[in-house]
């Protein structure tokens, strides 16, 4: 059983010690190199990429580095490694849960609040509502029955009912949008750690139960129908009300309690990954800093009665996740890192790719949340630091070369995001981002405006909307905003 003694702070060495060894960064590119490979493949499921020997060679690595390359490729549930003389790294289907989990460590370590969550799912969850009216089968409706018939007369545990995002997961996968359902899974467990830990009543945790079944029968209800118009109100109506039950709680989700014991001995997970799992929660509940030394691999050994081997494949999945770092020597230990943005988002968008996410599921959720951030930074355009943020963000010159212009481009959606000031916003967009750069020509071979060049047509179309947010002009901030992610919608192959 791991220790139950309060984590320490042994010391803090400043900001030289936010970053993981140059090694990681090295295995984690090399990871992301078998995993575009894979992708390029078509990801065949089942198939050998090759040997260790073959892989080593093709990559250019060391033995050491390829095999943490590996243990990265395996966390991602993108191919498993198999021993022997017949072995080799394999192709596998993956769930959810990898992307699901890496999205959860990186929100929970920017202090997100469940305001900043409920907001998100406001924009998203009526869309999935509304679009699972106008897709939902015979099948279909057999399974959503039978979702909300399980929630029916469930116990409420801690402070909110048992099955509160079951149901919401289900319409958002009935949407038929890849993207829709993995946002609104992540979400939705986001949301559900947080209200683990909010103090409430057994009346008002039953007062809830009845309220969210009331609700939840008459979504079902307009979803069956096929009444899109309803279902999203519906579904609108019913996250208000959750954001009116959660109303002045604002703790950070990190606050739920850590990994237990039945954790450990349910078998769904890795032992490191649970492990990784109780550090990181042990880290945001001990306040620590960036830069704080937490222990030292012998005491992490004895702290969470594990072995040696078992702690250091836990501190490398940390690492990759930039959650913390092991500092060898003397004075080493494991070091609070600065959380990784980037780490999250690759997984996201990884599994995103897996599921075979079109150029229309992207698009159909992106201007969901880019224009719910127009709305907010239009509402404060009188704010200095707005217009200065937005004109330092248009990097995309009209002669600036093709080659160039995918990757700028995404700077103006990113600091809109950003001056939104909800980090679930800017983790989500920045997975959209980060999969259509996967997914787009150099150079684009269907022009937004007719006889621009495509640095000349984002140029235009950027400035136009950077002038309608400084503006205050909500509505053409939001038209040219629409129209401006139609036409990029185009280049995606």
């Amino acid at each position: 059983m791991p220790s139950t003694a309060a984590p320490r702070a042994a010391s803090r060495e400043g900001s030289a010690s936010s970053s993981p060894p140059r090694k990681v960064k090295l295995a984690a590119r090399i990871a992301r190199a078998i995993e575009d490979d894979v992708i390029a493949a078509g990801w065949p499921v089942g198939s050998m990429i090759g040997s260790e020997p073959e892989l080593i060679e093709r990559y250019g690595v060391s033995r050491a580095v390829f095999r943490e390359a590996v243990r990265l490729v395996e966390h991602h549930q993108v191919a498993q490694m198999r021993r022997g003389r017949s072995g080799g790294l394999k192709v596998i289907a993956p769930n959810a849960a990898a992307a699901v989990s890496a999205a959860v460590v990186y929100l929970e370590h920017t202090g997100t609040t469940v305001d900043d969550l409920l907001r998100v799912r406001s924009l998203l969850e009526p869309l999935a509502a509304a679009e699972a009216a106008k897709h939902i089968s015979e099948a279909d409706i057999k399974a959503l029955r039978d979702a909300v018939g399980q929630e029916t007369g469930a116990p409420a545990e801690g402070g909110i009912p048992a099955a509160y995002g079951g149901l919401h997961v289900t319409v958002a996968r009935l949407s038929g949008n890849p993207v829709l359902q993995l946002f609104v899974e992540v979400l939705a467990q986001l949301t559900e750690r947080y209200a683990k830990v909010r103090r409430t009543t057994r009346a008002d945790r039953d007062a809830t139960a009845q309220e969210v079944d009331r609700a939840h029968h008459a979504l079902v209800d307009a979803v069956v129908a096929g009444d899109a118009a309803t279902a999203q109100h519906d579904m609108s109506a019913h996250l208000t009300a959750i954001q009116q039950w959660f109303a002045g709680t604002q703790r950070p989700i990190g606050t739920r309690r850590p990994v237990g014991a039945s954790d450990r001995a349910g078998g769904r997970h890795k032992l490191a990954e649970v492990i990784a799992e109780e550090i990181r929660a042990d880290i945001v509940r001990g306040r620590w800093q960036v830069g704080d030394v937490i222990d030292s691999e012998i005491g992490l050994v004895a702290r969470y009665d594990v072995s040696r081997s078992a702690i250091r494949e836990a501190v490398r999945l940390l690492e990759h996740h930039s959650i913390a770092w092991m500092r060898r020597g003397p004075n080493g230990g494991l070091i609070v890192a600065r959380p990784d943005l980037d780490a999250g988002v690759a997984a996201m968008a990884l599994y995103l790719d897996y599921r075979g996410a079109a150029a229309a599921d992207l698009l159909l959720v992106r201007k969901e949340l880019e224009l719910g951030c127009v709305d907010v930074v239009a509402s404060r355009s009188s704010e200095p630091r707005v217009r200065e943020r937005l004109e330092q963000a248009l990097s995309v010159r009209p002669d600036a070369p093709a080659a160039e212009v995918n990757r700028l481009a995404n700077e103006l959606h990113l600091a809109v995001a950003e001056l939104a000031g909800n980090p679930v916003l800017v983790f989500l967009i920045r997975t959209l981002t980060s999969l259509y750069a996967r997914h787009v020509a150099a150079v684009p071979g269907i022009q937004p405006l007719p006889a621009l060049t495509p640095a000349e047509a984002v140029a235009h179309a950027h400035l136009a909307i950077v002038e309608a947010i400084a503006s205050g002009d909500r509505g053409l901030a939001r038209r040219r905003m629409a129209r401006h992610l139609d036409a990029l919608s185009l280049w995606w192959h």
